[in-house]
């Protein structure tokens, strides 16, 4: 595992904590969707936009195979479709211009941009795949725009069991504006849907979320199989 250029771990109360400092930076991981469930629950997280990455067959119709989506998951506009098959091998970029527009970009399939929500403070990919071999996302890197240094987090590979694998970070500079790059891999040949599947999470701490300070505390994070 390649180690992010600022590495934190911390856990849903700590990350609320700290998050609203402008010099505070932290990597959260997590090993399922429930713990990611019980970090939003939790009040650190509340996603206001994000990508959807999905198999599908690549029909107009019906299923989607790509989108820009709101909080709820639903997508911005139009999704886009494309026909997977097989081991689908392709660069993604996902990014966030600081002004209210979000681009995803599939190497060789196609991108949409969208009107999103401002200023988001965490970042998350998530990838799920119940069947093996698994889906992945490698090579996955995160250039925040405020700095102009390049890469500022870094991380090898997020393999997307049934249970779903998270990583991401917290981090103010993100409202100024990110670019997220890596490699992905939907593997199949799958039925249209959902599984496999990668996404992008972004969000800030759910309204309410100062509450939890009383509690106080860097906590142990959940830690990535």
């Amino acid at each position: 595992m390649l180690i992010p250029n600022r590495w934190l771990c911390v856990s849903a109360l700590a990350a609320v904590a700290v998050s609203g400092t402008a010099a505070w930076a932290g990597v959260v991981t997590f090993s399922s969707d429930a713990d990611f469930i019980s970090y939003e629950s939790s009040g650190a997280f509340s996603k206001t936009f994000g990508g959807n990455v999905r198999w599908g067959d690549g029909l107009a119709v019906g299923d989607w195979e790509y989108a820009i989506v709101n909080g709820a998951d639903v997508p911005i506009g139009s999704p886009a479709n494309s026909a997977w098959s097989g081991t689908n091998a392709h660069g993604v970029t996902f990014s966030y211009n600081g002004a209210g527009s979000a681009t995803l970009t599939l190497a060789g399939i196609g991108s949409i941009t969208r009107s999103v929500v401002d200023g988001p403070t965490a970042l998350f990919a998530r990838v799920k795949d119940s069947t093996t071999p698994l889906s992945l996302l490698s090579n996955i890197q995160i250039d925040l725009a405020y700095n102009g240094v390049g890469v500022d987090y870094a991380f090898d590979v997020l393999n997307g069991d049934a249970n779903a694998e998270y990583w991401g970070v917290v981090d103010t500079h993100l409202s100024a504006g990110f670019t997220l790059t890596a490699d992905a891999v939907l593997d199949g040949p799958r039925s249209a849907g959902s599984d496999p599947m990668y996404q992008f999470k972004v969000g800030v701490p759910a309204p309410g979320a100062a509450a939890l300070l009383g509690l106080g505390g860097l906590l142990a994070t959940r830690r990535r199989r």
